[in-house]
């Protein structure tokens, strides 16, 4: 195994708005007011060496996401109060090293990604 990697997000959001004429400070129009956001993945990796000049390489990645939104109505009438994104994605890539002659060095690489969506992605209006 290559590596583990563990991410955990706990954000509070508030709105103010400044009134510039009358110098005061008022409650603000925010849509998000809480956000949980846990990342989870393993990476395991591995190399295999064919022959002195040739070697494979191949790794892969489980990303496992979830986020819990919270929303205020008080400002923007939604139908709802609160979203939950449950999702994982497996992802992988392929490469070959090849030696030919010292100190020359050709590889290629072949791969697939994945990006969890963040706080704007899917809780801002």
């Amino acid at each position: 195994m290559y590596g583990l990697e563990a991410v955990y997000n706990d954000v509070n959001s508030t709105g103010t708005d400044r009134r510039y004429y009358h110098r005061k400070y008022c409650s603000g129009a925010y849509s998000l007011i809480h956000v949980n956001l846990v990342l989870l993945c393993c990476i395991p990796d591995m190399l295999a060496w064919v022959n002195q000049k040739v070697t494979l390489q191949a790794g892969a990645r489980y990303n496992y996401f979830n986020q819990q939104n919270d929303f205020d109505t008080t400002f923007y009438h939604f139908p709802f109060t609160s979203m939950e994104i449950n999702s994982g994605a497996l992802t992988g890539s392929l490469g070959l090293i090849y030696k030919p002659l010292m100190p020359w060095t050709i590889s290629t690489n072949f791969s697939t990604g994945f990006r969890a969506p963040n706080v704007d992605d899917a809780g801002r209006f």
